[in-house]
């Protein structure tokens, strides 16, 4: 892949110089995994339902590790597959990487010799990340879920609500995270092998059904020889409560703490005459939101639909979450702040706004910020979990309000944010491939073959498009002659389009085209003057006909924005 795609083998060269690489010195491996099922919503075709496993660099950039051309899917495999195999998926993921890290030509032994801008470079690498969601995570590591005693997997002491406790043990609802005791992989090894032995009996007869199930519960594991963390050869090269990420998008957005947090705030909100039918009025106005997030407005509003309201929930997808907490903050901060009535779930929801603030800060800050933004968060995270069991009690305390409180030490670890944003439209790459391919004798080596095929020619063809760069047709300016403009511009990770509206220092300002000029990327911006209207996250601006330049590196997307008056916008950060 990386020889035939000159962008690659630039990246490449690129993260060598930045982080040389030897046998003493491996590059971090990340490891996406997920499942995925062909057919559509309506008629899924269970029996290919998939895992997928894709592999990249921590060295190449969080920008990078954005953008899904980069990644490689190496393996695919059926769910029926899965239970067919003695040991299941934890056995399988278990020789697949023995065969990444252990066998004679392993990135860990041997390196993988590449060809970057003709000089030969060995990549060495180690598991530093394996992200998946907590689906994920109960199926690779044979654990019992949120659902089980042990709702945490990266905990030693955090156990359900409802469990007795003994000293130094807290419950999900715990939010001071110096209480909780990290997992150590001599731990969770012992336990797995006590399982196994504890099984043996049970199969001998020596304790009973009952027993043996209470013992199972107990430690919120389930016993299976073939787990990972009883495959002492890679055990010796990888800890894996280090290298197990919880990841943020499905801790807060896809049915996490923040959809739940919606829900709440919504139904609460029915006390002071708001209904869902307010809320979908509310997201039917001329909204407007950076072309890069493709939103589609005529979707948003179906969060609130009249089949979520007779369930007491917002249901949207987590993309969408992302537009839908702005929009909601600016009416709460239009309307509601001097509402008794609903103040304590206000400020519940206010807060996990913030949480979400601070999440996608640390998705655009550079690597020299993480640290503050994840202290930020961390104490943020604290904040919330007091609002909201001050709202609405510890009875609605999810176990991903806990998991929560492991993503700063993973922005801080990594460097920066690697989410599962990117995972899943690998997703969407490898069903593309897959639904076309009706044979199943040799499904999984069908699809492997067809979707290396696919990404080796799209690369070769230039298709990574992550790169920085001019998107669209250029022009030359009329007085600028060297100076190309565009509609659109991608600088390290960063989009901006034409008639997007974004903030850079001083400025505030519509983005009228996009130039590169002695190699350095710009936006030339129509200015916006404050006229009132100001909250903690909106503001009311009028566009003007000056124009100036702006740095693509320090600008920033506004969240969404609306015209109301001429040429006069209320626009939300």
């Amino acid at each position: 892949m990386v020889g035939g795609s000159a962008e690659l083998q630039d990246l490449y060269a690129s993260a060598a110089e930045r982080s040389p690489c030897g046998p003493d010195k491996p590059w971090g491996l990340v490891i996406g995994l997920d499942e995925f099922t062909t057919g559509d919503k309506k008629k899924p075709k269970n029996r290919r339902k998939t895992m997928v496993v894709s592999i990249n660099f921590l060295e190449v950039g969080t920008s990078a590790l954005s953008h899904e051309m980069t990644w490689l899917t190496i393996a695919t495999c059926r769910n029926h597959v899965l239970t067919d195999v003695i040991g299941g998926w934890p056995r399988l993921f278990g020789i697949l990487l023995e065969m990444l890290l252990l066998d004679d030509l392993s990135f860990l032994k041997a390196g993988c010799p590449l060809q970057l801008r003709g000089r030969t470079f060995m990549l060495f690498a180690n598991v530093a990340v394996i992200l998946t969601d907590l689906d994920g995570l109960r199926l690779t590591f044979d654990w019992g879920g949120t659902s089980s005693h042990r709702p945490c997997l990266l905990c030693s002491n955090v156990w359900k609500k409802d469990i007795p406790l003994l000293r130094g043990h807290v419950n999900i609802f715990c939010t001071d995270p110096y209480k909780f005791k990290p997992a150590d992989q001599d731990t969770l090894v012992g336990v797995m092998h006590m399982l196994v032995l504890t099984k043996a009996q049970w199969l001998r007869d020596e304790i009973t059904k009952g027993e043996f199930t209470e013992v199972v519960q107990g430690v919120g594991f389930n016993p299976n020889p073939w787990s990972l963390l009883l495959n002492e050869p890679l055990t010796q090269v990888i800890d894996f409560p280090a290298v197990i990420r919880t990841d943020w998008v499905h801790n807060l957005l896809a049915h996490g703490v923040f959809s739940r947090e919606c829900s709440l705030f919504s139904t609460a909100c029915k006390s002071i005459g708001m209904d869902f039918v307010d809320w979908r009025d509310l997201l039917r106005c001329d909204w407007c939101f950076p072309k890069r997030r493709g939103v589609k407005t005529s979707e948003l509003h179906n969060a609130f639909s009249d089949h979520n309201e007779t369930k007491k929930l917002v249901i949207a997808k987590a993309s969408e979450y992302l537009s839908l907490y702005c929009v909601m903050r600016h009416h709460i901060e239009k309307n509601l702040m001097n509402d008794d009535r609903v103040a304590l779930e206000r400020i519940s929801f206010e807060a996990s706004c913030k949480v979400l603030d601070l999440c996608l800060e640390a998705k655009r800050c550079e690597k020299q910020d993480i640290l503050v933004v994840s202290m930020e968060l961390q104490r943020s995270l604290t904040a919330y979990g007091n609002a909201h069991q001050r709202a609405y009690g510890t009875g609605l305390v999810l176990p991903k309000h806990h998991m929560c409180f492991h993503v700063p030490g993973q922005f801080v670890r990594d460097e920066g944010v690697i989410d599962m944003f990117v995972v899943e439209r690998l997703n969407l790459r490898v069903k593309q491939v897959a639904e076309a391919i009706k044979n199943t004798e040799v499904w999984e080596r069908s699809v492997a073959c067809s979707l290396l095929t696919k990404q080796f020619n799209q690369l070769a063809e230039g298709g990574l498009h992550f790169t920085s760069g001019l998107i669209g047709p250029r022009r030359s300016l009329p007085d600028y002659p060297a100076a190309a403009i565009a509609r659109g511009v991608r600088l390290d990770g960063k989009e901006f389009y034409i008639n997007d509206i974004v903030f850079s220092g001083q400025y505030v300002g519509m983005v009228a085209g996009c130039a590169l000029e002695a190699n350095q990327y710009v936006l030339i911006l129509r200015l916006m003057d404050v006229i009132g209207g100001r909250t903690a996250s909106s503001g009311r601006y009028r566009l003007s006909r000056s124009l100036a330049a702006a740095s693509v590196r320090e600008a920033y997307e506004a969240n969404a924005w609306y015209m109301d008056g001429r040429d006069e916008y209320t626009v939300l950060r």
